[in-house]
């Protein structure tokens, strides 16, 4: 029998592999969430939370950062990578109703707020440079008549290079805004067709940054991506050489993070496919990119960038400096209130939650239209301990004890010394690190088992986890699902091929149970087993000849 220590080691492994070979501990804090039961809420129950909340943390020596942020959930159209909620505004009357929701939701939370000041400010969508200069004006004037801002925090509100105007400026200007961001991605016109994007030029680009630099008042932070269709490592490099010589305050890249209709419609709905295409197309982007950036008198972090790391910042320097920065997923205690939906909110140490519904849902105070998780004091440790490995691949103690009281090892006991020492920063050996805080459940629940069913004429690759929103598989049983990568190739023969497909489905269903709770890895064990015996059936009725077909795991289950 394996011992603990091997079958803990083997569980850990098996997660890791689910996440490779990028490594995101992003993805990981996003995927822990995920295995525990949310609540519903209404909007009095949120509002009391935030009001309770607000009172504690003043009578609190150090209070907890408070960031304020307003999701814009339109564009002018919707790009194809796009992984956040927003739709094309195809009638103004659209915006109006939304931005009168979204003011009467500023109306009903305000009273919780009541002496309290935010740090930090983040207007995103969408495309909020859709708003009129009245229409902004509007809602920025009923924010900041029922809220309190700190004028040396961020007040970042986002611009497509399109839409933007001296006017609106002028209205960000009014209000206090000290940066804009600008979403730009690509200069090639080839990549931006086939992204939906075809609207933007080099030339609408450069106005724009003219615009906001021209002013003075705002740092400006342009995004990139990298892993767009069609584009590679030189005429990425291109596009960043272009874009330096326009001398924005920041570029951020950021590897494409591709929705489940992306990876259906062009990868065949395997993320292993689109990232062995992103290293092939791109291969050291990210160290001739910082080198690019230098030579233009940017800073680079991290260093040495690589496509497993979650973005990257190039920074103009002498770069002014505000005192506190937006951070929704500040590795320290923060709170963050939003709206809009999908936009994410959080309660330090009590609830992290977010906003369902679309644009087109009106304000009702009894509706329950959020959905959360309840969080405490460790929940906030993980989430520090995961953001310090995310970034620097290693855990200061002493920010640990200075920011709960008490020693890494005290609180984490079980762990030894994972994550303490800032190692050779290979991505699996911080990935490993970041794992072993999680608990066994969470673990088990985030394992992905993969196996496949072969014969000499081609193999079907089939993989067991836990499934993201949206995300399409062959079988499901409450969140657990069965995907099959790719279009099943064939294998024995038409009628064989069919039996084996419904097989799949069924042993699934009866090995996983009507809720899906239990462990991937178990899942699949009692799936291959009954896999063998269908085929030992299979061969002893003389359907298949012997040997034809083996079911077995894949390296990592």
């Amino acid at each position: 029998m394996a011992s603990t220590a091997t079958r803990e080691d083997a569980l850990l492994a098996s997660v890791a592999d689910r996440f490779s070979p990028q490594y995101d501990i992003t993805s990981l804090l996003t995927n822990v969430n995920r295995e525990h039961a949310e609540e519903e809420f209404d909007s009095a129950a949120i509002r009391d939370l935030w009001r309770r909340h607000a009172k504690a943390d003043a009578k609190r020596s150090c209070r907890c950062e408070l960031s304020a942020y307003l999701h814009i959930p339109f564009c002018g159209q919707k790009c194809a990578y796009c992984c956040y909620y927003s739709v094309p505004l195809e009638r103004p009357v659209w915006l109006s109703r939304y931005l009168a929701s979204l003011e009467a939701q500023l109306d009903y939370f305000a009273p919780a707020f009541a002496g309290r000041r935010f740090e930090t400010l983040y207007v995103g969508g969408g495309t909020p440079s859709l708003l009129s200069p009245r229409q902004l004006r509007g809602l920025l004037g009923r924010l900041f008549r029922r809220y309190a801002f700190r004028g040396d925090g961020e007040r970042t509100c986002e611009l497509n290079p399109f839409s933007a105007s001296a006017e609106s400026l002028a209205v960000l200007e009014e209000f206090g805004f000290n940066r804009v961001s600008m979403g730009v991605q690509s200069f090639r016109p080839e990549v931006l067709r086939r992204e939906n994007r075809g609207y933007q030029t080099r030339e609408s680009v450069a106005r724009a940054i003219g615009l906001v630099l021209g002013r003075g008042r705002f740092i400006l932070n342009v995004d990139l991506l990298v892993g767009l269709r069609g584009d590679g490592r030189v005429s990425f490099l291109e596009t960043l050489d272009a874009l330096l010589a326009l001398k924005p305050s920041t570029v951020t890249v950021y590897p494409v993070k591709p929705t489940v209709a992306y990876l259906r419609d062009h990868y065949g709905g395997d993320m292993r496919r689109f990232e062995s295409d992103l290293a092939r197309r791109y291969g050291d982007v990210g160290a001739r990119a910082a080198a690019a950036a230098r030579r233009c008198g940017y800073l680079a972090r991290p260093e040495r960038p690589s496509l497993r790391d979650n973005d990257w910042l190039f920074r103009r320097e002498p770069l002014r400096r505000l005192e506190y920065v937006y951070d929704d997923i500040a590795p320290q205690p923060v709170s963050v209130f939003s709206l809009g939906p999908t936009a994410r909110s959080r309660i330090a140490g009590e609830l992290a939650y977010y906003q369902r519904g679309t644009y087109e849902t009106a304000f009702s105070p009894e509706a329950k239209v959020w959905r959360g998780l309840r969080i405490d004091r460790r929940w906030e440790m993980r989430k520090f301990i995961l953001r310090e490995l995310m970034d620097r691949g290693a855990i200061s103690p002493d920010r640990f004890r200075g920011l709960f009281g008490t020693s890494l090892g005290a609180a984490f006991p079980q762990t030894g010394r994972a994550g303490r020492e800032p190692a050779d920063r290979d991505p699996r050996r911080v990935f490993l690190a970041a794992l072993r805080f999680l608990a066994p459940g969470e673990l088990a629940g985030m394992s992905e088992a993969r196996f496949s069913l072969r014969s000499a004429r081609g193999a079907w690759h089939l993989s067991l986890h836990r499934l993201a929103e949206g995300e399409p598989s062959m079988s499901r049983a409450g969140r657990l699902g069965l995907i099959l990568k790719g279009e099943p190739v064939p294998l024995v023969a038409p009628q064989v091929d069919a039996t084996l497909l419904r097989f799949l489905g069924a042993a699934f269903q009866r090995a996983a149970g009507s809720r899906g709770d239990a462990p991937p890895l178990r899942v699949a064990s009692l799936v291959l087993d009954r896999l063998r015996s269908l085929v030992a059936g299979l061969e002893r009725a003389g359907r298949v000849p012997r040997g034809v077909l083996r079911a077995e795991p894949e390296a990592g289950s």
